[in-house]
This record gives structure tokens, sequence and C-alpha cells, in this order.
């Protein structure tokens, strides 16, 4: 058996290492700029499903809201908006892009009621339910 002595920054004593490992810094810097993906949080209430989706940035112009086969689409852009000034960016990490989420809902909806709601950055959609999907308390009779 061979000891070899540990050097923890081994892999980088290597010219091609390092670009490498710069080279694939920076490219992962740049990925920032297409990936913008709203997070969505799902909640069901007895009448509603409702959808919260977070969207900095955006106006409701900037968003689109569609419903077909019981598929709901949130489609949009976050665009990159930066003055012309002489600060340079040393890092950025805000995401900017086009976005889609698609989300398959049950059978138990009414897709003629769906209403959507933008405000500060967050868009609300109530998915009501059925009049046959809604919970109801049955009486039990006793003789």
């Amino acid at each position: 058996m061979t000891l070899v002595k540990w050097t923890p920054n081994r892999s980088l004593t290597n010219y091609n290492n390092i670009e490498s490992f710069l080279n694939n810094f920076w490219d992962n810097e740049n990925t920032y700029l297409n990936k913008f993906t709203p997070s969505v949080d799902i909640e069901e209430t007895s009448n509603n499903y409702n959808f919260l989706v977070e969207l900095p940035g955006l106006t409701q112009k900037d968003v689109k809201l569609s419903v077909k086969d019981n598929i709901l689409s949130i489609t949009g852009e976050k665009k990159y908006t930066k003055e012309k000034t002489d600060d340079h960016f040393r890092r950025l990490e805000s995401s900017y892009g086009s976005f889609e989420r698609s989300f398959k809902l049950p059978d138990n909806i009414d897709q003629e009621k769906i209403d959507a709601d933008f405000k500060n950055g967050i868009l609300n959609i109530a998915v009501p339910k059925t009049e046959k999907a809604k919970p109801r308390e049955i009486k039990v009779k006793f003789n």
C-alpha cells in the first residue's frame, strides 16, 4: 500500500483544474438569468382550491392565466430592468426570464367561477369546487 500525503487543494494546483473551476463558477452564475420559477402554495378549503403564486417585481400585465382541459396554466416573464449606471455587479442572484407553471385540477371544480387577484406581487387564484364536491353534513335520524 502506498501512502500519499493529503493536500486539501491538490485539485487546484494544476492550471487546467483552476481554469475549469473558474469557468464552471462563472457559467453557473449566469444560469440565474434564465431560471425564474415562481413559488406556488396550494391550499384546499371546504369550498375552494387556493393557489398563492409569488411574483415579486411583476405586474398584472406581466402574467397570463388560463384553464384548458382541467389544466391551470400560469405564464409570464420577469424582465431584467437595470438602469444604466456606472455601477457594476460583482454577483447577480436575481433570476429573470419567462416562466410557465401548470397544475392538473381535479374534476370537481367549477371552471366558470375561477377568480384571480393580484396584489403586492402575490397572485391569488381561487378555484371553487362544485356543489357536489363540497362537504355536507348528513343528519342521522334516530327512531
